[in-house]
């Protein structure tokens, strides 16, 4: 197996660039690193270009042995220090094509608005595969899924996940409620009706908006209703990954078996 020693190796230095979106969406490229996201891209049929491994964790995990060893490089400590995003490594870097969001496995839908912080966004798809939410509607403004610290968030679900981009987000909206949709806008306005007095059922979409602001004016107008998930008075709101997710475990209740 070959081995990269320089820290200046040009596969090296390709690889770095892609924490940056721009040479992401040029290369339809992505990385990621970690033993557990390795086995789930496996397991979700990713296509690798290079994987990049420490002689340690190529013993300590048996690498050899797995399905994607023939992509594998092994590079040293320092090499791999400047590929980590992380303090304490497991020593497995990926490099893989974007991989084409799955289809729905049902009906039931939330659509993410201009939610930027990557943490957030890959807890949400981590919490709606979980809770079997069909699809996760992004709008354009949100944090890319390809990015590192999406795919580490969501702990390898946006590989599974039911995922779409939405250009528009009003379009999108507007052809949820000719499709037969209850458009319910997460909103802590005077509007809003306790969560625990709103029906669901599988054609209800909630829209969930950025940690800072919450939706857009514009956004609210377009749905059917707006709805607030009570909690203390002492506390002022909810982060929006938690509230997306107690939204997406009301919704399992009510569309599947708990």
């Amino acid at each position: 197996m070959n081995k990269i020693s320089a820290r200046n190796n040009d596969k090296i230095k390709e690889a770095v660039k892609l924490r940056q979106k721009k040479t992401r969406s040029a290369s339809s490229l992505f990385c990621f690193e970690g033993i557990k996201l390795y086995y789930e891209a496996i397991a979700s049929g990713i296509s690798f270009v290079d994987i990049f491994v420490t002689e340690k964790a190529y013993e300590r995990y048996k690498l050899a042995n797995t399905q994607a060893a023939g992509r594998m490089t092994l590079v040293s400590d320092s090499v791999f220090e400047k590929l980590t995003h992380e303090q304490t490594p497991d020593g497995i870097f990926c490099v893989a094509q974007k991989w084409i969001p799955q289809m729905p496995v049902n009906e039931t839908k939330m659509i993410i608005s201009s939610v930027r912080d990557p943490g957030n966004v890959g807890t949400i798809i981590r919490s709606a595969l979980a809770f079997r939410l069909g699809q996760i509607v992004l709008s354009p403004d949100c944090a890319d899924i390809f990015s590192y610290k999406v795919i580490r968030a969501s702990m390898g679900a946006c590989f599974k996940q039911s995922i779409k981009f939405s250009e528009n987000l009003l379009e999108e909206i507007d052809n949820l409620k000719n499709c037969g949709y209850n458009l319910i806008a997460a909103s802590l306005s005077e509007k809003s009706r306790p969560l625990d007095t709103v029906l669901l059922n599988n054609k209800c979409c909630f829209v969930i908006g950025n940690e800072g602001h919450g939706l857009d004016e514009d956004v609210v107008a377009a749905c059917h209703e707006e709805v607030v998930i009570p909690i203390s008075e002492k506390s002022e709101s909810l982060n929006a990954s938690i509230a997306a997710s107690i939204l997406m475990w009301e919704m399992k209740k009510v569309c599947h078996e708990v």
